[in-house]
């Protein structure tokens, strides 16, 4: 068994649910639920050893206990496991929030798994600017938080590239910073629109878009990277029952 680029550890008593939902066994309510969380992080192969299989009682079938112990895979801990045979260094469970353990089931975790996307320099962000279009299409309010998009110089480029993104419908667009001229073209550009400069939207570093206070876009850098192509960057889409500002 090979250190696969993507392998995951799940701590015992995940190893317990996933080996049942694998086998197709019947799971109860509250496997049900553990198993949509797992999957919701699961990438790439289960990694797992002897050891494992003898603390949690599951049966071994001999050709697997001879591949486990051939690959070197038989007493370590989880914790051993994850550091030397995974990528991301991290144990999945149901428990626990201390590193390296990753809680699939509690909305405090910090470590989640979103969607994201990267450009490096030069590389045309068309593709991202269809997808943020298609996430914000059935919006009824936008923020855009970017203390720098109505800088000299950027901000026509970035109400031009803003344009491209929202829908040509009723919605409230609140931004962190906007001239009157921008106001203008706004409105312009789609009389449903109401757009509005929110002063009280500031104390952030990084930029966001914030789709009806329930999916969050967060952009690495500058609004007008999603239209230059001078810079690298990123952006991580997440969803959340509240809104930071």
């Amino acid at each position: 068994m090979s250190k696969g680029k993507y392998q995951v550890v799940l701590d015992d008593e995940l190893f317990k649910d996933y080996h049942k939902f694998k086998k197709g066994e019947k799971l109860e309510k509250d496997e049900v639920e553990r198993i949509k969380c797992l999957l919701h992080y699961f990438k790439g192969e289960l990694i797992t050893n002897i050891a494992q299989y003898e603390r949690t009682g599951l049966p071994l079938d001999i050709a697997l206990k001879k591949k486990l112990a051939q690959s070197g895979l038989k007493k370590q801990s989880n914790e051993e496991l994850a550091q030397s045979h995974t990528t991301y260094k991290v144990i999945l469970c149901c428990g626990r929030c201390d590193f390296p353990y990753v809680n699939v089931t509690s909305s405090e975790e910090k470590i989640e798994n979103n969607l994201s996307s990267f450009y490096d320099i030069a590389e045309k962000r068309d593709k991202a600017i269809k997808h943020l279009r298609a996430l914000c299409i059935g919006a009824k309010k936008i923020v855009v938080y970017d203390k720098y998009f109505a800088e000299s110089g950027k901000e026509a480029r970035n109400i031009g590239t803003l344009i491209k993104i929202l829908p040509q419908k009723k919605l409230t667009i609140l931004l962190s910073a906007i001239t009157p001229n921008g106001i203008q073209t706004l409105k312009d550009t789609c009389i449903d629109w109401e757009p509005q400069l929110d002063s009280t939207l500031k104390g952030r570093h990084d930029r966001y878009v914030i789709v009806d206070d329930k999916l969050e876009i967060v952009l690495s850098s500058g609004f007008d990277h999603l239209s230059a192509d001078s810079s690298d960057f990123m952006y991580v889409v997440r969803v959340t029952d509240k809104s930071r500002f």
